[in-house]
């Protein structure tokens, strides 16, 4: 049987692409998205919101978000 675990790593928000699972604090439980749209302001800053527009991040190309790394693993046993 097929299982997911998830790993959480920092990316810079120039990184993320459509489809990314993010958050604007990797630490955080619970407030993470998929990146739906990512637009660059006229401020020069990324905006990055989920298909509701609800959930968003806004930063400067280095700055940092969560990242969700999704791995498939075997689990044996019954």
């Amino acid at each position: 049987m097929q299982r997911k675990t998830v790993e959480i790593t920092n990316m810079r928000i120039a990184d993320v692409a459509t489809g990314d699972v993010i958050n604007r604090d990797p630490t955080a439980t619970s407030g993470w998205f998929v990146a739906e749209e990512i637009r660059r302001l006229p401020s020069g800053e990324i905006n990055v919101t989920s298909a509701s527009s609800q959930d968003s991040v806004i930063g400067a190309d280095n700055d940092l978000v969560g990242f969700q790394v999704a791995k498939t693993v075997e689990r044996s046993g019954a």
